[in-house]
């Protein structure tokens, strides 16, 4: 039980020590790297991916490092599990509420 308490009282404090780094994102290149690392990946097990960005979504806000292990985690969960042979992806932006996102 100590082992436990001494493992979650390490994650709050690392937790707690996490901080944004909090810049202009140019999205549309942003996004665009995010894709062109992911091609090879889903080339590899047969998934189209494409990108589709509105022309309104310039820029914004935010902590690119972790912004991108978002997207990364996203586009994983997306082409992971089991599936047809032939699936495709699409990461969609828009100036909603939601950002950005990964589908089937």
């Amino acid at each position: 039980m100590r082992r436990l308490d001494a493992l979650v009282k390490d994650f709050l404090d690392f937790a707690r020590q996490q901080r944004l780094d909090v810049r202009t994102i140019a999205l549309p290149l942003f996004l665009q790297q995010v894709v062109d690392l992911w091609q090879p990946v889903a080339a590899a097990r047969d998934i189209a991916l494409t990108l589709d960005v509105a022309p309104e979504l310039t820029e914004a806000g935010g902590d690119a490092d972790k912004l991108r292990r978002v997207l990364d985690n996203l586009l994983k969960n997306a082409g992971g599990g089991r599936r047809p042979r032939s699936w495709s992806r699409r990461v969609a932006s828009s100036a909603g509420p939601t950002s950005a996102s990964a589908s089937r």
